[in-house]
């Protein structure tokens, strides 16, 4: 038996603060097809932890329906089930209904490595690093995401882990004023509580803080200084998509979602080769 409540409910959340469609994770399940989890036994599965803000989130323009959606999957935090990947994904906060992950899910089904996506999106809009660190409202869902894929692993037999953690968050913080040293700190206390629990998954930290028009070198420099190469990587410079990448001088749009895309799909196939995931 598979299904939605199938899974146990350790966590007990409040709605996010905020106010606002964009403060919100996306819980409605109206239209979402389930997937039979049982599908991944045996199979090479790339489990990825989708965090940050609304430009990994459901605030994309695009009109891309994902082409693989029986393989390209989301993880929902909020019931532990399994759904075909398709917008708007569960678990992220909801602005214009559109996500560019399908799209990821697409090009690394496409590159041959990997047999099933499982994307695990929890990203907040508007949300700042501090909501992220250890006691913010976002911090809570990364223990989610461990958990829950876990238990889908052990409920068909398989060693499921999240496999990598894709963060892009920083536009917030530029807009707040978020010293270098302040970035750092909070960041470093999100990346202590996912080490906490077990969850050894490399962390991919993109260069993300574009907004209105323009980017943070102090909010850059922060995320440049916290790459380690042993646990923390650099993730793309999705700051480099301006123009017409962005539908509203902020948000990624067709194409660049598909150039986000394409960006984190080379940068996960590089972290193959080097051993970082498998």
């Amino acid at each position: 038996m598979f299904g939605s409540g199938s899974f146990s409910d350790p966590f007990a959340f409040a709605l996010e603060p905020g106010g606002g469609i964009g403060k919100f994770s996306l819980r409605d399940k109206t239209g979402k097809v389930l997937a039979n989890p049982n599908v991944l036994q045996g199979q090479r599965v790339l489990c990825l932890g989708c965090a940050g803000q609304s430009n990994i989130a459901n605030t994309a323009q695009n009109s891309y329906a994902t082409v693989n959606p029986g393989n390209v999957l989301n993880l929902n935090i909020w019931d532990g089930a399994l759904y075909q990947g398709q917008n708007p994904f569960l678990g992220a906060s909801n602005g214009t209904g559109t996500s560019w992950l399908g799209r990821l899910g697409d090009k690394l089904i496409a590159s041959g490595q990997w047999d099933y996506v499982v994307l695990a999106t929890i990203a907040m809009g508007a949300s700042a690093i501090a909501e992220h660190a250890v006691g913010g409202p976002e911090n809570l869902k990364y223990r989610a995401a461990y958990n829950r894929m876990k238990e889908i692993g052990t409920m068909i037999g398989a060693d499921l882990n999240i496999d990598a953690w894709l963060l892009m968050q920083g536009e917030a913080d530029k807009d707040l004023g978020t010293s270098q040293a302040n970035w750092q700190a909070r960041f470093q206390s999100l990346r202590q509580s996912i080490r906490a629990r077990g969850d050894i998954a490399p962390m991919f930290v993109a260069k993300c803080t574009y907004i209105n028009g323009a980017s943070s070198p102090t909010i850059r420099a922060a995320q440049a200084a916290v790459i380690n190469s042993v646990d923390v990587f650099a993730g793309p410079d999705t700051d480099t998509l301006t123009g017409a990448n962005r539908w509203d001088t902020t948000h990624l749009g067709d194409t660049g979602g598909d150039n986000a895309a394409t960006m984190w799909r080379d940068t996960l196939i590089s972290a193959k080769t080097a051993g970082l995931i498998t």
